[in-house]
């Protein structure tokens, strides 16, 4: 009677097991949020500039300026070491040409130093993608992108929400050259290896949280930049959340680091903390010249009307952090191993 009342306890346990990790599954294949349906169908890479095919040499470990492990020779390594001195390394900026018959977009209408400054759609601009975890910070960082270049970015997602909000290139389409930032979170857009890729990345700890109550704010006009009650994360739908996206941040970074020759990645964190010096080291990836004047007004400016609540909240279980920590070990390997800057030692605090 022991071994049978045990034997069904094992199975019961085991059977509960299989429904859980079904479904994640479920979970992680359907993508039931719009952020991870695009309108459009991906059509192909374009080819690229014959400067942005920069330096395909051998690749060995080297330590730069700012003491980060980069790849010796990559593009990598030009944009991190000596960013700041980019002519004297032989760089060539390019010509950015802005439409300036195209509607345009006013940044700092209150500010009399800043009010003149606009941003428009390019013409003839080469593809550069930014990829990202969803909600690790791509909407803050197109606005300062834009506020430094004065150039439009786009998404594959055309979020109507977002053009309500001002980024007027959401409307753009990502094959059109009148955007100097297409996002996605998605790799299977970024059909060409060789395409230009800005890799943000974000602590999953807080990424998850963000796009937990992005889903479940959906449709409201502060979707973007408010949160939930602490409560609505105390829920099974948030835990099973929390394994599949756990596995998409991890799968993301593995495949960008295998996959794309021309990559440079961009830790949240270190935009939050030093704002200026990274806008500064993206400009030079983008081989665009630093406006000056552009660059003061964008650090009177630096939050935008688009950067997120603070969520400050714990809801993992010890479980939970385990996997997360095990996903930020894992994937700051594969980024070392490829040779590239590990993720931050504040990642590990889960």
């Amino acid at each position: 009677m022991l071994f049978n009342q045990h034997g069904s306890s094992v199975g019961y346990r085991v059977g509960l097991m299989c429904v859980t990790v079904g479904a994640v599954m479920m979970i992680y294949r359907s993508h039931i949020t719009t952020y991870m349906r695009p309108t459009t169908l991906a059509t192909g890479g374009i080819a690229v500039n014959e400067e942005m095919g920069m330096m395909g040499i051998q690749l060995s470990q080297t330590q730069s300026t700012d003491g980060r492990n980069t790849k010796s020779g990559s593009v990598e390594a030009a944009n991190i070491a000596n960013y700041q001195d980019a002519e004297a390394n032989g760089v060539q900026y390019r010509n950015l040409n802005i439409n300036m018959t195209a509607p345009s977009r006013q940044l700092w209408p209150n500010d009399t130093q800043c009010d003149r400054l606009t941003v428009r759609p390019g013409q003839g601009i080469t593809k550069t993608w930014l990829l990202s975890f969803p909600r690790s910070g791509n909407t803050w960082t197109r606005y300062l992108i834009e506020a430094a270049t004065g150039v439009s970015t786009t998404s594959v997602y055309h979020d109507k929400l977002l053009v309500r909000l001002g980024f007027q290139g959401e409307r753009e389409d990502i094959d059109t050259g009148t955007t100097l930032l297409q996002k996605t979170h998605d790799t299977r857009w970024i059909r060409n290896p060789t395409d230009p890729v800005i890799l943000l990345v974000r602590d999953p700890s807080r990424a998850i949280i963000s796009f937990w109550s992005w889903t479940q704010l959906n449709g409201r006009p502060d979707q973007y930049n408010t949160s939930i009650p602490a409560e609505r994360y105390k829920t099974p739908g948030f835990h099973l959340f929390v394994w599949a996206r756990t596995l998409e941040w991890s799968r993301m970074i593995s495949k960008a680091v295998e996959k794309y020759e021309n990559l440079t990645t961009l830790y949240y964190e270190d935009l939050v903390r030093n704002p200026l010096k990274e806008v500064r080291r993206l400009l030079h990836f983008l081989r665009v010249k630093p406006d000056e004047e552009r660059l003061e007004c964008v650090a009177r400016h630096l939050e935008g009307p688009f950067k997120g609540a603070k969520k400050i909240l714990d809801p993992y279980s010890v479980f939970e952090k385990k996997i997360l920590k095990s996903a930020v070990v894992s994937s700051s390997q594969s980024l070392e191993r490829s040779g590239y800057t590990p993720l931050p030692v504040m990642f590990y605090g889960v």
